[in-house]
């Protein structure tokens, strides 16, 4: 009766309340299984992507004019985008254009850990400041690996999909080039930085996970849809992020708080 009604309370907590909590926070079971058969999965999402979506989906989203209209839209605040096909310009700092900042900002959040009192407000720190960071270097890597072309036209006349129906990979293309950043649209290092830090907190702060999951999505859906990048870009970008935030949870050793967990 005792434990019923203490679990009752729990679940009555705010999110403000599971700040306060310190490392009493409920368990999130992921297992080398799951995490196993998540990335397979994850994989052939990529791989089909790749062979059936992607450029017939970048195709109708010009076609559409998808773009266009989102930018356009009064009501949007994407209307502060800057356009890159014609170069306007914008007054307002680019809505989507956060991860990098993120990603220069994540090691000055390592400075505060040393003093902040051990709770989640400091696991937050940790995580999402070593898992952004690791996310930022491995997708740099991943791109000069792939080497695949970009949707939209960029600037110096390299294949694209709107023009040549370009969405090929060159591999090592972009290795001691200094044109990597025209053909490193894979993955998508928007989705990656997102992935990396929305799961972070929302592994520490369970109640948020979902709504970190739909903002980490969204960010990661308007590339497609504003034409910035493939599907199977930022699946592959979202897989990235992922994966380093469980592997840096695993080696930071919260399996007990954070709920990952070396049991099947």
């Amino acid at each position: 009766m005792a434990s019923s009604v203490i679990t009752h309370e729990v679940s009555r907590n705010s999110l403000l309340d599971e700040m306060r909590a310190g490392d009493h926070y409920p368990a999130m079971i992921v297992t080398p299984k799951k995490v196993m058969m998540f990335f397979l999965a994850g994989l052939a999402a990529v791989f089909l992507s790749y062979t059936l979506v992607d450029s017939p989906l970048s195709e109708f989203v010009e076609g559409k004019h998808v773009r266009h209209e989102l930018i356009q839209a009064k009501w949007s605040p994407l209307s502060s985008i800057q356009d890159s096909m014609t170069g306007r310009k914008s007054s307002w700092k680019q809505l989507l254009d956060w991860p990098p900042l993120a990603s220069k900002i994540s090691p000055l959040l390592l400075l505060f850990v040393p003093f902040v009192p051990k709770g989640r407000i400091r696991d937050v720190l940790l995580l999402v400041g070593v898992s952004i960071m690791l996310a930022f270097i491995l997708k740099g890597d991943l791109k000069m690996i792939f080497g695949r072309d970009w949707p939209m036209p960029l600037e110096g006349g390299r294949p694209d999909q709107i023009r040549q129906h370009a969405s090929s990979f060159h591999f090592f293309g972009g290795a001691g080039s200094r044109d990597l950043d025209s053909i490193s649209s894979f993955p998508s290092g928007h989705a990656a930085i997102a992935f990396a830090m929305f799961l972070s907190i929302g592994m520490i702060f369970r109640r948020a996970l979902p709504w970190c999951l739909l903002l980490a999505s969204v960010e990661s859906l308007l590339m497609v849809a504003l034409n910035y990048h493939f599907l199977s870009d930022v699946l592959a970008g979202a897989l990235l992020g992922t994966g380093c935030t469980l592997l840096i949870a695993f080696v930071l050793r919260l399996p007990e708080e954070a709920g990952v967990t070396g049991s099947p």
